[in-house]
C-alpha cells in the first residue's frame, strides 16, 4: 500500500486477480485504477472472469468498479459493457503503430527484400508475434488451409517463437501446407 501511494494512477493490463487487487487497493489508497483489455470472445473479460474462482462475486464486482477501462477494439468495449462496466468509464483506444517506422516499402524495394528473404510468391501474408494460444496462430493456419487453395500464388510466413512452435510445424505438415506456409522462428530485427 505504501508503494502504491507513490504513484498517481494504477494501470493494469488485462483482468484477473491482479486487477481485482488493484481495485481493492484503490479503496485504500485513493488512486484511480485504469484497466486495459485486449482479449475478446473466449478470452474476453466476461468469459474469462466466469471461468475463474474470482467470479464468485467479489472479484467480478471489483472488476466492474475500475476507474476507467481502455478497450483496444469495439468488440472488447461491447464485452466490457455487457460485463457490467459503466459505458461512461470506457474509452476505445486501439493499439497504435508507429507509421514513421512501419510503412509499405516501395515496390522495387519489396522485390529486392522478398528475394533476399527467399519469398517467391507475388503475395505474402505475414504474421509476427508470439506462437501461443492467446494469439491463435493455429486458427490462422487452419484458415490458410482454405485460402491457399483459392489463391495459389500466396504464401503465409509466421515470424516468432513460443510454446506452440512444434504443434504448428506438425499442423502445417498435416494440412499439406509446406509449400505455402512456413515458420521462420524468432527474428531480432523484424522490420525487413
Amino acid at each position: 500500500l505504501l508503494y502504491v501511494r507513490r504513484f498517481d494512477v494504477i494501470h493494469v493490463h488485462q483482468y484477473g486477480h491482479h486487477a481485482a487487487l488493484a481495485v481493492a487497493l484503490r479503496r485504500l489508497s485513493g488512486k484511480p485504477v485504469v484497466l486495459k483489455l485486449t482479449s475478446t470472445a473466449a478470452q474476453g473479460i466476461g468469459a474469462a472472469i466466469a471461468g475463474k474462482r474470482i467470479s464468485t462475486g467479489l472479484g467480478a464486482m471489483l472488476h466492474r468498479r475500475v476507474s476507467a477501462l481502455i478497450a483496444t477494439s469495439t468488440t472488447a468495449l461491447e464485452e466490457a459493457v455487457r460485463f457490467g462496466i459503466a459505458r461512461n468509464r470506457i474509452r476505445l483506444i486501439p493499439n497504435g503503430i508507429e507509421t514513421n517506422h512501419f510503412f509499405p516499402s516501395p515496390s522495387t524495394e519489396t522485390v529486392t527484400l522478398k528475394s533476399k528473404l527467399g519469398l517467391k510468391k507475388p503475395l505474402t501474408v505475414l504474421y509476427c508475434g508470439r506462437l501461443s494460444p492467446a494469439k491463435n496462430p493455429a486458427g490462422l493456419i487452419s484458415a490458410w488451409s482454405a485460402i491457399h487453395r483459392d489463391l495459389p500464388d500466396c504464401e503465409l510466413v509466421l515470424i516468432g517463437d513460443g510454446p506452440l512452435r512444434l504443434d504448428l510445424d506438425d499442423q502445417i505438415i498435416r494440412l499439406g501446407l509446406s509449400a505455402s506456409a512456413r515458420l521462420i522462428g524468432y527474428q531480432a530485427e523484424v522490420l525487413p
